[in-house]
Parts: structure tokens; C-alpha cells; sequence
């Protein structure tokens, strides 16, 4: 079982010296082949890179984001080796060093009840709950404690080769936000599983360097844009009933990342994220419909 442990990264020199250092020490201790994708990064993350000797490879592709990106470590992967599994890691999530040991037991676990697998994902800990995460009890865990789900964390999950073969690469339409859920959907359509193994990593932060103002964008736009794709009219409505709660409820107040990015930015430039994003998905469904 070959797997590839690929770090997607956009001018992540910050998180890079931080957290890299001992993903590469436990792939190298668990004969897993470690990559960093990265889309072109203007800091110093390539050259921190090359003097760490850790392989990477540069997105060339026309498309940039979080999407094209994944697409170009997993063929970069696919064509140095034969990889069964890839695991798709932020460039700001930190794993155990019993971590990857424990994985592979659990794979083949998962493996042998499931001939479909296609993703296996881990819970998403978050610093506030990083007691939780130290605490974790990797003797006593056994790797039947995985469990079937509907969808994963993005930080951190792995996608399976038969997946890939089947159902293809991620949409690099959303360029970053909701490609994730976007496959998780494709993946159970194509009759294939979802499991999350339990086991805990650490994540730090959004590690992204664009602006608020342009992260909160996509946000917008690719909510519909997976609805459409997705959920259908009653779907795409709720949707945009949510986004008014958030925008104009003056009583709504909630502290989770996505709900944040909807509302940081005041409730005039909210509303101009609005009926642009409504806009860009209109020309995007005369486009795909009727003018391709």
C-alpha cells in the first residue's frame, strides 16, 4: 500500500517552518512519500523548501486556488509512483507522530469491510480545544473506530485511486471554498464511501494569504455555485435565506469560521457580496446551459 502525504501551499512560509519539519520526520519514519504543491507563491516558501530538500512541485497550470492545486500534487504523485492513497494536507495542520502508524492499520481495515472506498477523513481540532488534542489516546485506539460520514474536514483527508479513476479531479471552478464538499458530494453519487477514522489533527489557521474581503468573496460565490450544482432551486434557496439571516439579522451572532467570512465585512459590502455573487452564478448557468 503506497500512500503520498501532499502539503498544498500558497505562500505559506510562515506555517512551513512550523509544522513541516515533523510531517517530514513521520513520513519518512512510516515509508510515506511526502510532496508539497505549491500555486506559485511570491514569500520565501520555494526556498525554504529547496533548502529543506523536501520535494515539491509548482502549479503551472492556467487555473490557480486551493482546487487546481490539489489536482496538480495528485498528478504529480500519480506520475512518480503508483500511490493507492493520497492524503491532502493544509500547509497549517500539525499531526502526532503515532498519527500515520495508526492510519495505515486503519485503512486496511476500512479496506477489507469496504471495496469502495473513497475518502477517509480525521476530526478537525482547533486551538481552543488543543488539550483535547494532546490528550488523545493513540494505545488505547483501535482501527475499527472508524465511522461512515457524509462529509469530511478539508484540512486534512485522503482520497483513494479508485476514487480518482472514477469520478476524476476536483472542480477548479470554486478556485477555494466548497471544492471539498463539492467532491464529497461526487463521491457518494459515484456509489463510494466517506469514513473518518476519529483520529484527531490539529489545524491552526484559514492559511491564506488574500485578504479578507477576497476570501469572503469566494465564500459568496461558491455557496451557490454548489448549490446550483448540487442541491437544486429548494437547495439554492435556502441558501440565500441563510445569507440574508446572517447579513441583516441583527441578533444572529456565531463564532465559526465559514459564518465569519460571511459576516465580517460589514452589512454594505455584504450586501454588495451578495447580488454580485447572485449575478456570477446567473452567467455561470447561461453559460454551462445554454452558451456552451
Amino acid at each position: 500500500m503506497n500512500i503520498s502525504l501532499i502539503i498544498v501551499n500558497y505562500n505559506g512560509e510562515k506555517f512551513l517552518p512550523v509544522y513541516l519539519p515533523d510531517i517530514a520526520k513521520y513520513c519518512n519514519e512510516s515509508g510515506i512519500s511526502l510532496l508539497v504543491t505549491d500555486d506559485q507563491s511570491t514569500d520565501g516558501s520555494i526556498e525554504f523548501l529547496k533548502a529543506a530538500q523536501i520535494k515539491f512541485t509548482i502549479n503551472q497550470s492556467v487555473h490557480h486556488g486551493f482546487a487546481a492545486n490539489v489536482n496538480n500534487g495528485v498528478k504529480f504523485a500519480k506520475a512518480q509512483d503508483q500511490i493507492d492513497y493520497f492524503i491532502i494536507a493544509n500547509n497549517d495542520v500539525q499531526i502526532s507522530r503515532y498519527l500515520l502508524p495508526k492510519l495505515k492499520k486503519v485503512i486496511q481495515e476500512i479496506s477489507i469491510r469496504d471495496s469502495k472506498v473513497g475518502l477517509i477523513g480525521f476530526n478537525e481540532m482547533f486551538y481552543n480545544n488543543q488539550n483535547d488534542y494532546l490528550a488523545f489516546d493513540y494505545i488505547t485506539y483501535s482501527p475499527n473506530q472508524f465511522s461512515k460520514s457524509n462529509s469530511l474536514p478539508g484540512c486534512f483527508f485522503i482520497i483513494s485511486k479508485y476514487l480518482l479513476d472514477e469520478i476524476g479531479y476536483m472542480d477548479e471552478e470554486y478556485f477555494m471554498y466548497g471544492e471539498d464538499n463539492d467532491y464529497f458530494v461526487r463521491t457518494l453519487k459515484a456509489g463510494f464511501s466517506i469514513y473518518n477514522t476519529n483520529l484527531p489533527v490539529m489545524h491552526y489557521s484559514e492559511g491564506s494569504s488574500i485578504n479578507s474581503k477576497l476570501t469572503s468573496w469566494y465564500v459568496y460565490r461558491n455557496a451557490f455555485l454548489f448549490a446550483q450544482k448540487n442541491l437544486g432551486i429548494v437547495g439554492f434557496t435556502k441558501i440565500f435565506l441563510s445569507f440574508l439571516n446572517q447579513i441583516y439579522n441583527p441578533f444572529y451572532v456565531s463564532q465559526n469560521n465559514s459564518n465569519l467570512r460571511v459576516t465580517r465585512n460589514g452589512i454594505f459590502y455584504n450586501s454588495y457580496l451578495l447580488i454580485k455573487s447572485m449575478a456570477w452564478n446567473f452567467r455561470y448557468f447561461l453559460k454551462k446551459h445554454f452558451l456552451s
